[in-house]
């Protein structure tokens, strides 16, 4: 995981978007990416919008990127809501 991460972070911008809390989540990425190389941003279950229904919306418009250019990977559908077109499933 670590070297692909590695290449990819050199062609491209990698930024973590979870639903997870900062803490949790800060405790994990210091593992992951100790030196702060690998990733532009990190946001957090406060970045995320909350649904009536009490699901999470990772709503992209957050990064001021444009859409053409973005993807936003996640094992939940849901987390795409506001730009299905964006989303790439892949199995937790």
């Amino acid at each position: 995981m670590m070297e692909t991460l590695q290449k990819l972070s050199k062609s491209f911008e990698l930024i973590i978007f979870s639903e997870g809390s900062r803490d949790i989540h800060h405790k994990i990425m210091s593992k992951i990416d100790p030196e702060n190389e690998l990733f532009s941003f990190k946001l957090y279950k406060e970045q995320c919008y909350l649904t009536d229904k009490g699901v999470y919306v990772k709503d992209l418009r957050v990064l001021n990127r444009p859409f053409c250019s973005t993807i936003l990977v996640d094992n939940s559908t849901s987390a795409f809501g506001f730009q299905l077109g964006n989303g790439v499933p892949i199995v937790p």
